[in-house]
């Protein structure tokens, strides 16, 4: 989910189901940046990795452009499947 604010916002998440995958490691945030018309200006890539805590400030990121972000679980055994998509306007 991604809260906004003026210039700012917070991203959350619920974090993955226990399961056989192997104890969880840390979060990747990825983010793609696109201008209002919908056109691609940066692909994915990675904007921060955190612990295990489930929620990132949105300060500091670029205005008058649509950002996408998603969240993968990481452990020994790789990535998760990418979350849900939110898109965020600053």
């Amino acid at each position: 989910m991604c809260v906004q604010g003026p210039g700012s916002g917070l991203l959350d998440w619920k974090p993955p189901a226990p399961g056989g995958g192997g104890r969880m490691s840390f979060y990747r945030v990825e983010r793609r940046v696109k201008d209002l018309s919908g056109q691609v200006t940066e692909e994915w890539g990675v904007w921060q990795q955190t612990t295990t805590a489930s929620e990132l400030s949105l300060s500091s990121q670029p205005r008058g452009v649509e950002i996408d972000y998603r969240v993968f679980a990481v452990n020994v055994n790789g990535d998760s499947v990418p979350s849900n998509t939110v898109t965020a306007v600053l």
